[in-house]
């Protein structure tokens, strides 16, 4: 079972996407493992794009992304749940390579910044 600490996370709210960005560095030095945005005032993706490049330990998660935000509406249809279907094996291994990627991308990126 996961300890605690990876179990629990915070919310960041902020109308600023620099003071966002500064409480995610913020929640991450002090141990926090886990951050999560919703779309109320900023562009939750790009402001996460660019923590990620200042962090390396937290995960970064979206609460809700709102549909009237983007010029284009995101429409996502509630519907009850029925299947599940358990990913392959490959498609696990992908996911795990592609998280040790961008791992090692946001470490080359914050070495080219400073």
């Amino acid at each position: 079972m996961k300890s605690i600490k990876d179990r629990v996370g915070s919310v960041v709210e902020s109308t600023s996407a620099a003071a966002a960005i500064k409480q995610i560095v913020a929640a991450e030095e002090a141990g926090i493992r886990q951050i999560w945005m919703n779309q109320a005032y900023l562009d939750t993706l790009t402001v996460f794009a660019a923590a990620a490049t200042k962090t390396s330990e937290v995960r970064l998660d979206t609460a809700i992304v709102q549909a009237g935000v983007y010029k284009n509406p995101i429409v996502t249809e509630i519907t009850p749940f029925k299947d599940f279907y358990v990913a392959k094996d490959c498609h696990k291994i992908t996911m795990r390579v592609i998280e040790r990627l961008l791992i090692v991308i946001s470490s080359l990126i914050r070495s080219c910044t400073n």
